[in-house]
């Protein structure tokens, strides 16, 4: 469940996630004729984004913004590290065919620090 008291917002080139998800999400729910499933999502604590970040293979970065359950309505990536750069590709919807076609490069010591950072606030 997401903890609502104390969530952790993702920004990346100073725009927040669910805003770049919804903007990839909409066509896709407008053609579903449910545009309010666009970006429909919650944000995790610290420790449970801590945790999925550090999970290498498939990571929630997400949860369901109705019910907080990170498996019932999110979307996933695969995160993968060289010496130099953390890269987030292959964002899937858990529930949807959408196309998001987004990958990010963060520098890997900026990238660890971050994780750092969330590991102190538990």
């Amino acid at each position: 469940d997401c903890d609502t008291s104390e969530v952790v917002e993702i920004y990346i080139n100073g725009q927040e996630i669910v805003e770049l998800l919804k903007e990839k999400e909409m066509p896709f729910a407008r053609d579903e004729g449910h545009i309010s499933i666009a970006g429909a999502y919650g944000h995790l604590t610290s420790k449970q984004l801590y945790l999925e970040l550090t999970d290498l293979e498939e990571c929630a970065l997400l949860c369901c913004g109705d019910c907080g359950f990170i498996g019932c309505w999110s979307v996933r990536i695969a995160v993968e590290m060289d010496d130099k750069y953390v890269y987030w590709k292959e964002f899937k919807h858990n529930h949807r065919e959408w196309e998001y076609n987004m990958s990010y490069k963060f520098g890997r010591i900026e990238y660890e620090d971050a994780l750092k950072q969330l590991r102190v606030d538990f």
